[in-house]
């Protein structure tokens, strides 16, 4: 009999606490649920910069983007390079058709603008513009022309790129770095009166070009 009692008493405890232990993953659930049923907080978007939808309005009207235009303040012409990226890789369209040409002036770029292994189908046009930090063009197509003419640059990498039209580098200033390693340029390279900027280190400079012209030479 005692024995019997016992286990009663074992079995009775356990249905106790698995009915403890049901209804406590009941409430849980449907807290849960409760939550998955809550609106999700709204995600606030920044709105562009006034002066990136300059830009892009000057692109999409086929029109070169001076910033001069837009201010003679310098520091009203900063581009982040997350702009410029996008301005590049998902260009506006002039009317109905992608942009044949891109081109922006004196523009103060931050940040570092990474544009690697992407077919450029239009020329790019980057004058008299500053790049605090590293420009990387690694391995892109570009089907028209690439021009940095008069832009300063701290680190500028363009191993592997292909030009359909010009390489042209005319002007430009160079801080830390220039790489035109294995570069395919289909019409001429012009690289006149290049210089690196006063004070740097002279071992950090490493210029190569290794050129594969495909038309009608290379000019240096």
């Amino acid at each position: 009999m005692r024995h019997r009692e016992a286990w009663h008493r074992i079995i009775s405890l356990t249905a106790g606490i698995l009915i403890v232990l049901l209804l406590a993953s009941t409430i849980t659930d449907r807290v849960s649920a409760q939550e998955d049923d809550r609106p999700l907080a709204p995600v606030e978007v920044a709105p562009p910069a006034p002066v990136d939808e300059w830009v892009r309005d000057k692109v999409s009207r086929g029109e070169p983007a001076d910033l001069q235009e837009y201010s003679p303040n310098e520091g009203d012409r900063v581009l982040s390079a997350e702009f410029l990226r996008s301005l590049l890789v998902h260009p506006p369209k002039q009317g109905d058709q992608p942009p044949s040409r891109i081109t922006v002036r004196r523009a103060n770029v931050r940040g570092p603008l990474i544009v690697q292994e992407f077919d450029l189908p239009f020329s790019v046009m980057l004058h008299d513009s500053r790049f605090d930090d590293t420009v990387d063009f690694d391995g892109s197509v570009f089907q028209g022309d690439l021009s940095l003419r008069g832009s300063t640059f701290e680190d500028l990498r363009l191993p592997r790129v292909v030009t359909e039209g010009s390489l042209v580098l005319d002007g430009a200033r160079i801080g830390l770095w220039a790489d035109l390693s294995q570069a395919r340029v289909g019409r001429e390279l012009s690289v006149q009166d290049v210089r690196f900027l006063e004070g740097a280190y002279e071992g950090n400079f490493s210029v190569t070009a290794h050129l594969r012209p495909r038309s009608r030479g290379v000019a240096v």
